[in-house]
């Protein structure tokens, strides 16, 4: 008689939900590196005021050999840090 692969009882960490899988790729999506070109662009200012941004501290950067890398999620969280154009009505 063969012998069964054992594939139940799976664990629950080999269990994965549609609405789980939906989350993970979104992580991963934001979780991207950007150069300092791409990160420029995603921001929609220029290399020079990246660079200002991320020497007087505003903006976290990472150093890879001689590059900065720039995580798209810490750079949505600057965009959406300062809203403009909200006005609170009394």
């Amino acid at each position: 008689m063969a012998k069964r692969s054992q594939r139940w009882p799976m664990n629950q960490e080999q269990i994965i939900h549609p609405a789980q899988s939906s989350l993970k790729s979104e992580k991963n999506e934001k979780e991207t590196w950007m150069s300092s070109e791409e990160a420029a662009t995603h921001l929609s200012i220029s290399q020079k005021s990246l660079f200002n941004l991320t020497s007087s501290g505003r903006l976290p950067y990472y150093k890879f050999g001689r590059s900065n890398k720039y995580l798209r999620s810490e750079l949505d969280a600057l965009l959406l840090s300062q809203p403009k154009g909200i006005r609170q009505w009394q």
